[in-house]
Order: structure tokens, then sequence, then C-alpha cells
């Protein structure tokens, strides 16, 4: 036989606390119906009819509850990371998309002769478009009802006028840009290949170099050619690859060399591409466009870090306009114009002097 304990004790009318060896537990009510619950998650609700005999009890735990709730924020948290999954890899592969598709991030052509005569976005003295707008509407603000009941006049006025600055300092910046641009279009027109950096530019070349951690040399050879050195790194390639299993979990794996090299590979003569037709696009008179590639390695014969050449390419404009370069693979592309280059599939590019 087991032992039970229970002791029951009230501590205000209609109300009891409950002890026993496992659970403490309160009523509340009285005769006819009476409501309790307990430590165990246990709630009771009885309802009779004094002096009948009859009642209903029903009861119900809230420890299903708890799972339920514990459940929910275990599947919530399964849902996050699945979610935080897909984003990783899904940046990956962009980031890996855009690095061989630099070819297809060009400017349009520019006609440096249109620019040469091109007109002032305003005459010099006269008010800018920009800031004839703002100062019309300092000069026609009025007060609406709300502004005038909550004192907000001085700060509306002075948020118009701060406006009114901004707007005359963008037409100064845009008045600057129209005069640059005039001046370089007539230095090139003049025969000046001095502004060949300047008008390349025009181009986001430069800004893209940058974003890879490459540098890029614009040296002109004459009116018609331009040399263009570039000196790259690797690191722009990724040592792990990133993708989903079956169950959307995040898999994360060292990259092949073979798959490291060749994306290094197709990085560079994508970029090479791009170099090359906005090369073309932003200098009219050149019809030729010279690349070598180098990048800084450690020389064996000394120990000391020197830049190694690795790609010698020439593009000339009759090549370059008769590609269809949304359906070109950047690497076969820069095969068929016979450049000097070693490559081997799990070492990479190879110093060709």
């Amino acid at each position: 036989m087991a032992f039970r304990f229970r002791r029951s004790k009230k501590i205000a009318p209609g109300v009891r606390i409950n002890v026993s060896k496992k659970s403490i537990g309160l009523s509340v009510g009285g005769k006819g119906f009476r409501h309790s619950i307990n430590t165990s998650g246990r709630r009771t609700t009885t309802a009779g009819i004094p002096g009948t005999g009859m009642s209903y009890s029903k009861s119900h735990s809230s420890v299903k509850g708890r799972k339920t709730n514990s459940s929910q924020a275990l599947s919530k948290n399964a849902t996050d990371q699945s979610n935080e999954a897909s984003q990783l890899v899904k940046e990956y592969e962009q980031h890996i998309k855009a690095l061989q598709e630099l070819h297809l991030r060009v400017s349009e052509p520019i006609n440096w002769k249109e620019k040469a005569n091109e007109t002032p976005p305003f005459s010099i003295g006269e008010m800018g478009p920009n800031e004839k707008d703002a100062r019309r509407e300092v000069e026609q603000y009025k007060p609406s009802f709300f502004s005038r009941l909550l004192k907000k006049e001085a700060k509306e006025m002075a948020e118009l006028e701060e406006k009114l600055e901004h707007a005359i300092l963008e037409d100064k910046e845009k008045y600057s840009t129209w005069l640059n641009r005039v001046n370089k279009a007539q230095k090139l027109a003049a025969g000046g290949v001095e502004v060949y950096k300047e008008l390349l530019d025009e181009t986001d070349l430069f800004q893209t170099a940058e974003e890879t951690g490459t540098t890029i040399e614009l040296v002109p050879i004459d009116r018609n050619e331009v040399l263009l050195t570039f000196l790259v790194n690797d690191d722009v390639i990724p040592d792990e690859t990133f993708s989903l299993t079956k169950t959307g979990k995040l898999s994360r794996k060292a990259q092949t060399k073979t798959n490291y090299y060749h994306l290094y590979q197709q990085f560079i003569c994508s970029l090479l591409l791009k170099a090359a037709r906005d090369c073309l696009h932003a200098l009219p008179d050149v019809t030729t466009v010279h690349c070598h590639v180098e990048e800084r390695r450690i020389d064996p014969a000394d120990g000391h870090h020197k830049n190694s050449r690795l790609i010698e390419v020439t593009f000339t404009r009759a090549q370059i306009e008769s590609k269809r370069f949304e359906h070109i693979d950047a690497q076969a592309a820069v095969a068929g114009y016979d450049p000097a280059w070693k490559f081997l599939k799990t070492k990479g590019f190879q110093p060709i002097r």
C-alpha cells in the first residue's frame, strides 16, 4: 500500500490552497462551481447542482500547450536557419555569376563630338533648374491649419531653406560636370591622347577593377592604340563553395583546385573583355587595345615578390563589335584572340616571361 499526502487550507472566502507530494494547487469557488489549477499544469472545472448529487467535471493540461509552443519555437528556429542558409547560397551564386559576367557590364558608346558642342544646363549668372524649383517652394509656402496649430511654421520654413541650399549645390555640380565633359571632348577633338584616362573614367571600368582587387594602368601608344596593364590577384575567388543539402541545410566545402583556377580564369577573361569594350566605347578613335595581365608572385630565384606576366592579348574594334556577348563564354572568347598564356587546370596561370 502506498501512502498519500494531501493538505488543504482556506486562505480566503471561496479560495483554498491544496498541497500534495507532487504539486501545489489553488482552487476558487464554492458549492455548485469550482475551478482548480496546480503546478503540474492540470486545470479542472467542476459544476453541479447542490443537493442532487449531479455534477460535471472537465480537466485539461497545459503541458501539451507548452510542448506545442516548444515545437513551434524549434520549427521557427529551423526555418530561420534554412532561410539563412538559402541566403548565403544565393549570395555565393550571385558573386560567382557576377565575376564571370563582367563583360556584360559595359557603358554605352560616348559620342564625344556631340559632347564638345553640348549646350550648358543653364547660363552663368542665371538660376539653375533645381534652384528655381526650390526657391519657388520657399516663396509660395503657406503653413497649413495644423502647422499653425502646432507652431511648426518656423521648422517647415527652415527645411525649405535647407532644401534650397542643396538645390544650389546640385546646380553648381551639374554645371561643373558639363564644363568638365566639354573640356575633355574639345581636347580629344584637338588630338590630345592625354585625356584618354579621363575619358575612360566615364565608364565604371576602374570602379569594377577596384571592387575585384585589381589595378589597371592605361598607356596610350598613339591615337589609335592603347595598352592596358592589369595587376590581378586570386583573392576574389572564394576558398569554399556553398550549397544546400536535400534537407535545406547549408553545405560548405573547400574549392577543388580545378574549380578554383577555372573560376579565376573565367574572371580574368571576363574582365579583359569588359576593359576592351569600355575602351572602345569611351575612346572613339581607338581601334586596337593591347592587354597585359600580371600577378604579384614570389620569384623562386631570389625569394622576392615580383610582377609576373601571365597573359598578353590584343583586341581590335572589328573583332569586338562582331561578338554577341550575351551568348559567349568569356574564356572561350579570349582564347579565340590567340592570347599568349600558359594555363594548367590544377595550377592556374603560369608566368610566360
